[in-house]
């Protein structure tokens, strides 16, 4: 299956193009969305943002899904779902 990802705000900075993506297995979850993403753009993700040793943001991410926030690596996902991938950013 077919996952595609927009990055926004900051994350947009790190992957210009509007939108990636991602194949799956059918009845993937968002783990499996992270591991996937790290095995098909680790290579081509900044280090500034992605630890490629442990395959994770090095910071805190958000997935959207619609209106809804996936929390749980355990999200199931399915077929063209559209996720928008966010990075949390502090200051003043």
């Amino acid at each position: 299956m077919k996952v595609f990802f927009h990055p926004r705000g900051a994350m947009s900075h790190y992957l210009p193009l509007g939108q990636y993506t991602i194949e799956l297995k059918n009845s993937a979850t968002l783990a499996d969305f992270y591991n996937e993403l790290g095995l098909q753009m680790g290579d081509k993700l900044s280090p500034t943002i992605w630890n490629a040793e442990k395959k994770q943001f090095r910071a805190p991410v958000f997935i959207k899904l619609g209106k809804k926030i996936l929390r749980k690596d355990s999200e199931p996902l399915h077929d063209c779902d559209n996720l928008a991938l966010c990075m949390f950013v502090t200051g003043g």
